[in-house]
C-alpha cells in the first residue's frame, strides 16, 4: 500500500512507519506491520513481566499507555531501519 499520512490515525501504524523509516508516498506491507506489532508486543510483555499464564491478560489503561511511550522509543531509536520494507 502507498503511504498516505495525512489518512492514517492508527498510532500503532503510524509508530511502524517511524520505526522503518517509511515516508509520505512509499510503499509500507500490512502484513509487515502485523509481525512487527505481534513482535513488539510480545517483547513488551516480556520486559514488563506479564507473560504469565497460556492466555495473556488485556492491558491496564497504565499498560496501554506504556505501551504507546515503548513504541515511540523504538521508533527513535530505529529510525532509518529499514529492513524489509
Amino acid at each position: 500500500m502507498k503511504v498516505n499520512l495525512s489518512e492514517i490515525t492508527n498510532p500503532l501504524f503510524i509508530a511502524f512507519l517511524k520505526a522503518k523509516g517509511v515516508k509520505d508516498g512509499e510503499e509500507a506491507k500490512p502484513w509487515e506491520f502485523t509481525a512487527w506489532i505481534q513482535d513488539k508486543h510480545v517483547e513488551f510483555r516480556q520486559l514488563k513481566g506479564l507473560d504469565k499464564g497460556m492466555t495473556p491478560k488485556p492491558y491496564t489503561e497504565m499498560e496501554r499507555k506504556e505501551f504507546g511511550e515503548f513504541l515511540k522509543e523504538e521508533a527513535t531509536v530505529k529510525k532509518g531501519d529499514r529492513d524489509g520494507i
